[in-house]
């Protein structure tokens, strides 16, 4: 009975192999073809960056106030290479008082203070800034609190004007102690409810920690697997850091961590990059993204997914991106979903990686599969003694591969059949009471490609012409209707692709 079970997945299933792979360090070191990428490095743009109120006087611990800063701030670089940056308050609790940052300034070389420009403010009217109030403070009496507020600083760039982070500043704290991380930028910041409690308290010296790696952007490649890139720029003490890594997460408690020693010889006009291999199921499954220091600090963090990537993309309405890129996007999301369905049919509608592709672009049967019908494999029919061709199987994980299976007599030992793939020979994989050829990265653009596999013993050779796309045409003859809909997915997939080359 089990083997019946096989031989028929091996006509018209598809097989796959737990998701190994789900994540891979294995960086190209070029960009490929195929490949929608997002506006990421030019150096004139706006750039997200973490961001910590670090205490002047204690400058490894944060400050009282950090609380009240957002994490995450904007740096808006301009084309003369000026820059500043988008900082964001809440109100803070302290000692059971609650209160609203006062006003910050930026501490310059000199000792001179810049005051930062309000962006935006809150409407809350407290005793410290009411005129009418009994406790009013003068500081701030009748002003409205800053919620967004923006400072000019310098941005450190590299040899190739990508921006790296932010400059820190060159002098030193009120107590003479020097500034030693390169990422600080020195500030006085007055806080209300703070100089309630203690005269004088109110004003204070911190420093923003500007952190010394962020993430500036992402692509989809389609080579001979589907990634979603992710890139990052990096100070140098932080590529100093031998100990500095990234780690990868997804939502089932999946993990990989890279060293960011591996990227150095990576870097790209985006960025240095790293690559997410994503197996066609996993379209949606959303990964969070930790840059974090030797000395374990996050410095920057970050939820993605290719389903959102691509939604971004095809959704544009900046005129960024081309008719066959968006056609691209809903093509990929639309094979992810019909993998996510295959492999579990209880998916809900709203998680499936297509879930916003417009209803008349969401299913296949909306389109013309038709020319499938052309796509027939060959083989030269000499029988190779001993040795059976039994079926190929179709691997849709990050990776589309061909597994060809062959059935060995009793009796005979693998050892004595040669095998090759397009020329090259190559060693076959024991599967239970079969061996397998892989035919291994296959592209977007070549799933139409018919790769030549051999197998000879003596002066006989059998011979199979086989694409990805002949795989798609047989599994229509299939009865399981989901192994339908996600071969003909991968065939307007196929046809976006080709499309965008």
């Amino acid at each position: 009975m089990k083997k019946k079970m096989i031989a028929a997945v091996l006509a018209v299933g598809i097989v796959t192999t737990a998701f190994a792979g789900t994540f891979s360090n294995s960086i190209p070191a070029q960009y490929v073809t195929n490949e929608l990428t997002a506006s990421a490095a030019s150096y004139a743009g706006v750039y997200t960056i973490p961001v910590t109120l670090i205490n002047a006087d204690m400058p490894t611990e944060k400050s009282m106030g950090n609380p009240a800063l957002e994490q995450t701030a904007t740096l808006i670089v301009n084309e003369d290479k000026t820059a500043v940056v988008e900082l964001s308050f809440k109100s803070l609790t302290y000692s059971g008082k609650n209160g609203y940052l006062g006003f910050l300034k930026k501490v310059n070389g000199d000792g001179s203070l810049t005051e930062a420009t309000v962006l935006e403010t809150y409407d809350e009217l407290d005793q410290y800034n009411d005129p009418d109030s009994d406790s009013v403070d003068p500081n701030v009496e009748g002003i409205k609190y800053p919620k967004r507020v923006s400072i000019p600083v310098e941005v450190e760039f590299d040899a190739d004007d990508n921006v790296v982070g932010v400059k820190g500043s060159k002098d030193t704290s009120l107590n003479g102690v020097p500034i030693e991380n390169a990422n600080d930028v020195h500030v006085q910041v007055y806080v209300p409810v703070m100089e309630e409690i203690l005269a004088g308290g109110g004003t204070k010296d911190a420093y923003l920690r500007f952190n010394g790696a962020m993430f500036t952007g992402s692509s989809v490649s389609l080579a001979g697997d589907i990634k979603l890139n992710t890139y990052y720029n990096f100070t140098d003490s932080f590529l100093k850091d031998e100990n500095a890594r990234i780690v990868v997460s997804a939502e089932d408690g999946r993990s990989l961590e890279t060293p960011v020693s591996e990227l150095l010889n990576h870097k790209t006009e985006y960025g240095y990059m790293l690559p997410i291999a994503v197996p066609a199921k996993d379209m949606a499954t959303s990964f969070t993204t930790e840059v974090i220091s030797g000395s374990g600090v996050v410095e920057d963090s970050f939820s993605i997914s290719l389903k959102t990537y691509a939604e971004s993309l095809f959704k544009d309405e900046t005129g960024a991106y081309t008719d066959a890129q968006k056609t691209m996007a809903k093509s990929l999301l639309r094979y992810g979903g019909y993998a996510q369905y295959y492999f579990d049919p209880n998916t809900a509608t709203t998680s499936l990686a297509f879930a916003k592709i417009p209803a008349s672009e969401r299913l296949v049967t909306k389109f013309d599969c038709s020319g499938l019908s052309e796509y027939n494999y060959t083989s030269n029919k000499v029988a190779v003694d001993g040795l059976t061709y039994s079926g190929t199987a179709l691997t849709p994980t990050s990776e589309t591969a061909l597994k060809h299976y062959f059935k060995l007599a009793s009796g005979q030992k693998i050892e004595d059949y040669t095998f090759t793939v397009a020329g090259k020979e190559t060693s076959p994989i024991q599967d239970g009471d079969y061996y397998y050829i892989p035919v291994s990265n296959i592209s977007a653009k070549n799933l139409a490609s018919k790769y030549k596999v051999t197998a000879t013993k003596g002066i006989k050779t059998y011979e199979l012409n086989y694409s990805v796309l002949d795989y798609c045409n047989l599994a229509q003859s299939s009865e399981n209707t989901a192994l339908q809909n996600i071969t003909k997915a991968l065939y307007l997939y196929w046809q976006a692709a080709e499309a965008l080359s």
